[in-house]
């Protein structure tokens, strides 16, 4: 018997002529090989793959085991990474450029301004309201202990009010709120500002484009924008639910709604506000159709915005009103509804604790709002000083 001990491989032995194997006898230790196993064993010996003829021919089994447990884990790791590659590959990704150009001239912004007091006293009296408005200052903060049921208990409901009507017709007059106006050095003509109903009531809108042209600015700095000189007219401020006194101003793109409530800047009577912006223009060229920029499902803002985030989203709680309330509320435009609820009024007393209700339910529009494919944003800086000097 052979005692204990590593084998001689001999690949380089070969069958006698006429077929008859080589009548040597083998040493303790030693192999003969098949032609097939000889070309595998001179592989091993030969082939640049680190590791390989450690594995097959290496002197130690504990050695080959441990070369074949590193082999193992180098091509495991390979096969992962060439995996995750393709993954990655798989999922087109995208990169983001940013680039820096200076422009002669830029598309100045729409300008959105809106009174705090969204309707006068001396129209409210004039129709004995008072009582309404009362009550609606009592219940109409926005808080999360606001109910329905008690809100119906306290406001008047035998009293025919059009809200729609009340804001147009009761709004702050603009030649009584817009004291003077001017853009680049330039009095303002009456066709670049215009009144838009929004949730802050009868706003007006500066640079909007709908007399067919949107204005631009080659310069920087106060004599190359708008200035505004505004008269709040605080004398006919009602109980008003945030006690608040002042104007709003939203700066955002043409074709997007300004959403002085939500974005827009607030000053305080006696002050001076300078408010300088910083445009950024986003394009999407990606082609996994992740972007947006059709209006074909909005129920209300279809033909009104072009698309937004903002637009999309408020046109989703436009649409939570309608089909709880029942109503449209009143800062759609009515042109924009879609027959789906052309058939509804706007909201009236009646509806009106319904409305407020949506404003505090959370989470109440859970649609996708994907981003535009090319839209425009205005980062806003402010800074304020006494007015007027004297």
């Amino acid at each position: 018997m052979c005692g204990r001990g590593s084998l001689n491989y001999k690949i380089g032995g070969s069958p006698m002529e006429g077929g008859s194997s080589s009548g040597r006898e083998l040493s303790c230790g030693e192999r003969v090989f098949s032609k097939d196993d000889r070309k595998f064993l001179k592989y091993v010996e030969s082939t640049t793959t680190h590791g390989v003829s450690h594995v097959f021919i290496g002197k130690s089994k504990i050695r080959r085991v441990f070369w074949l447990i590193i082999l193992l884990g180098a091509a495991g790791g390979c096969l992962y990474n060439i995996v995750n590659r393709i993954m990655y590959l798989a999922s087109s990704p995208t990169s983001t450029t940013i680039s820096m150009t200076r422009e002669k001239t830029l598309p100045f912004p729409e300008v959105t301004f809106c009174n705090l007091n969204f309707v006068r006293r001396s129209y409210v009296e004039e129709r004995n309201l008072t009582n309404v408005f009362r009550s609606l200052a009592i219940i109409a903060p926005l808080n999360p202990s606001f109910n329905q049921t008690s809100c119906n208990q306290n406001v008047p409901m035998d009293v025919p009010v059009d809200f729609r009507t009340l804001m147009v017709d009761g709004r702050h007059l603009a030649e009584d709120f817009i004291v003077s106006c001017q853009y680049a050095g330039r009095q303002c003509t009456d066709d670049q500002i215009h009144p838009e109903i929004t949730e802050l009531g009868v706003c007006y809108t500066f640079n909007s484009g709908q007399n067919g042209q949107i204005l631009e600015t080659n310069g920087t700095g106060v004599r190359h924008g708008l200035q505004l000189l505004l008269n709040i007219q605080q004398d006919e401020y009602i109980s008003s639910p945030g006690l608040d006194a002042g104007v709003k101003i939203a700066v955002h793109s043409q074709g997007e709604p300004g959403q002085p409530d939500e974005n827009g800047i607030a000053v305080p009577p006696g002050r001076n506000a300078f408010i300088s912006l910083r445009q950024r223009v986003t394009t999407d060229k990606s082609s996994r159709g992740m972007c947006k920029d059709t209006t074909d499902d909005f129920n209300f803002l279809r033909s009104f915005y072009n698309y937004s985030v903002s637009a999309c989203l408020a046109d989703c709680f436009l649409t939570s009103i309608a089909e709880r309330c029942r109503c449209i509320e009143t800062s759609v435009p009515r042109e924009t509804v879609t027959s789906r609820f052309a058939g509804l009024n706007d909201c009236g007393i009646s509806e009106i604790c319904c409305v407020i209700e949506e404003f505090v339910i959370p989470g109440v529009c859970t649609v996708d709002c994907p981003p535009a494919c090319n839209y425009t944003t205005y980062t806003t800086s402010v800074s304020y000083s006494a007015f007027p000097a004297r």
